[in-house]
């Protein structure tokens, strides 16, 4: 099992707006060798983009997601995801997991998002890039949550050219979407749980478990991406 430990930034970091741009990002890697065309980590801000890394010389600034820009004043959070070749985020064993969450500032401390025990899906893939005849990998972790069949739901969709298609995911495991074609897609991740929910019918009361999304902005994530031949 490979596993992350966050250097910089480190948790609930407060750092300057004027040096977001150029803070570089530094972790540590175990049990996990990173190559071109094999083993490499993916990093998401904010679950809003991914950025890759295969080179293990190579190094990202916190400015490379948001196009050498500052980044905005506030909280932010940070995951660093091994994955495998194929893309896929290693998933966690039952005592260790392999991702590391960085909560972390710009400019001012503001009353934090996300917090440990909170619920949170990642969106790892899929991201902007080639077509590909095996089809879209559409993977994701899951923190402080696990999906079961009457508990706990993902719902997972995808629309873009001549596709849209979904499906409610309810064991850990990627989402294979064929026939993707070049164009622009936005793809949908929402945590729904089944909660308990009464209504009167004469003189009884009935109650029951009904699917709601899950609060919070961490339990659902939106992002576009580009498909080129």
């Amino acid at each position: 099992m490979p596993s992350v430990t966050a250097q910089a930034p480190r948790k609930d970091q407060l750092i300057e707006t004027e040096k977001s741009a150029e803070f570089e990002i530094k972790f540590a890697l175990r049990s996990w060798k990173i190559k071109e065309g094999g083993p490499g980590v993916h990093l998401i801000l904010d679950n809003r983009r991914v950025r890759r890394l295969h080179d293990p010389k190579k190094t990202l600034k916190l400015g490379d997601f948001t196009g050498g820009k500052p980044l905005d004043e506030g909280f932010h959070l940070l995951a660093i995801l091994p994955v495998h070749p194929s893309g896929e985020s290693v998933k966690p064993t039952k005592f260790k997991s392999p991702i590391a969450l960085v909560p972390f500032y710009v400019g001012k401390k503001t009353e934090p998002t996300w917090k440990d025990k909170d619920p949170l899906v990642i969106l790892n893939a899929p991201t902007s890039g080639s077509v590909r005849s095996e089809g879209l990998l559409f993977d994701y972790f899951l923190v402080n949550t696990q999906l079961a069949r009457g508990k706990i739901v993902l719902h997972a969709a995808i629309s873009g050219p001549d596709l849209a298609k979904g499906a409610s995911i309810h064991d850990w495991k990627p989402w294979r979407v064929r026939n993707a074609q070049a164009g622009d897609y936005l793809t949908k991740l929402e945590l729904f749980h089944y909660v308990p929910d009464s209504f009167e019918s004469g003189s009884a009361v009935s109650v029951n478990l009904v699917s709601k999304p899950m609060p919070g902005p961490w339990a659902s994530v939106t992002r576009e991406f580009v498909l080129e031949n």
